[in-house]
């Protein structure tokens, strides 16, 4: 590797894969197992952003670090020795930097910076390594430029991410899915997000997410009687679904599907979760014939319905069945009036997946306009990224 552009390319591949492999492999196996990297950067692709993006400031500093006589006529060996120790020391001090920012309730601008000047540290060694000596452009101009390119995108990725992770968060949330939605409120923390949940800061959230979750660990300890009935098997599945302890509460619910339609549906979503579709569709198909024909004076009724629904269509989306889950959204609209906000929300979010940002929109405006208390913020939140998104400029402005 003797030419300039030789070097470059191995020495920008190097300083991005290497502490992207050795940090992420290196971080406590129970983030990784719930999808996150090494604090503070919540998540595998987040840091790969930073790495990448701080490359071209790595170059710079470098070709100015070569221009150092002791450093220009130094052995490469030791740099990539330098660079391979200094990812491992970050996996020793990355997670207390994590803490730090999850505890101090760091802003989004922050931590990004933070986050910006951590990558820069990583990829630095791997640039000297390979760098030539002295800058092609004016100093000022050359930090500003690198500087830049090492934040701004970065700044607009993460905000993707946060605002992709915050959906998912709420949707976990609200099915009670506590333990899956943990990590993932403690990455967006990580990341410094202050999109809110409700009136809630995420930070608010994984407090009260840890309070809670160890409440229940201590309440699932309790011996259940072999005698207990369906009311307490049912709250005891709520238990372990909280947990996360999915088969555990197959193995309870199981036996009662078939005679009791509530724990059918409940284990549908379990089965969901684990992407069992078939069974799941079947069970919550069950759930509707039983439940919808008096759904429309049976508050109760109404709402396994909806959740019977949006399993369906959830399942269809997951398992390649975009226009399955249309039909079926559109199907409860028809048949359940009294559950318009939630049809026309669901169906504003599977359009504005599908790339449908106008008919998304409708939607949306439909549910904030029937139901505002419950669809107001979240409709506006998913409107307010269509319109930054590449379909922006085709959407009509409020």
């Amino acid at each position: 590797m003797k030419s300039t552009g030789s070097r470059l390319f191995l020495g920008s591949v190097l300083a991005v894969v290497v502490p992207a492999l050795v940090l992420h492999y290196t971080a406590e196996a129970g983030r990784r197992g719930a999808g996150l990297t090494v604090p503070p950067f919540g998540w595998p692709r987040v840091l790969v952003a930073h790495l990448a993006c701080a490359v071209p400031l790595g170059w710079l500093v470098a070709s100015w670090v070569r221009t150092i006589p002791a450093v220009r006529d130094s052995a490469r060996g030791p740099w990539v020795g330098g660079g391979v120790v200094l990812c491992g020391l970050g996996a020793v001090v990355l997670p207390g930097f994590g803490e730090g920012i999850v505890a101090g309730e760091v802003g989004s601008v922050a931590a990004l910076v933070l986050r910006a000047i951590l990558a820069l540290g990583l990829v630095l060694p791997w640039c000297v390594t390979f760098a030539p000596a002295g800058p092609q452009l004016p100093p000022g101009l050359a930090f500003g430029i690198g500087f830049g390119l090492a934040v701004l995108p970065c700044g607009l990725y993460s905000h993707a991410v946060i605002v992709n992770r915050t959906e998912l968060a709420r949707e976990q949330l609200q099915r009670e899915r506590l333990a899956q939605a943990r990590p993932v409120v403690l990455g967006l923390c990580e990341l410094g997000s202050e999109e809110p949940f409700g009136r809630a800061t995420p930070h608010q959230v994984l407090r009260h997410l840890d309070a809670t979750l160890a409440k229940l660990e201590r309440a699932v300890e309790r011996p259940l009687a072999a005698s207990a009935p369906v009311t307490a098997r049912l709250e005891r599945a709520t238990l372990l679904v909280r947990l996360n302890r999915l088969d555990e509460a197959i193995a309870l619910l199981a036996p009662l599907a078939g005679s009791d339609p509530t724990a059918g549906l409940f284990l549908a979503g379990i089965y969901r979760d684990r992407n069992r579709w078939a069974e799941s569709d079947e069970l919550f198909t069950a759930a509707l014939d039983h439940f919808g024909p008096r759904s429309g004076n049976d508050a109760h009724a109404a709402e396994m319905c909806r959740m019977a629904y949006e399993g369906l269509a959830f399942n269809a989306r997951q398992s390649g069945r975009p226009a399955d889950a249309e039909r079926v959204l559109r199907a409860g609209l028809a048949a359940h009036p009294t559950l318009a906000a939630f049809f026309h929300y669901e169906l504003g979010r599977h359009h504005a997946d599908g790339g449908r940002p106008r008919q998304a929109a409708r939607h949306l405006q439909e549910a904030a306009r029937l139901d505002p208390t419950r669809y107001g913020e979240p409709a506006e939140m998913l409107r307010r990224s269509l319109l930054t998104g590449p379909y922006g400029c085709s959407l009509p402005r409020p």
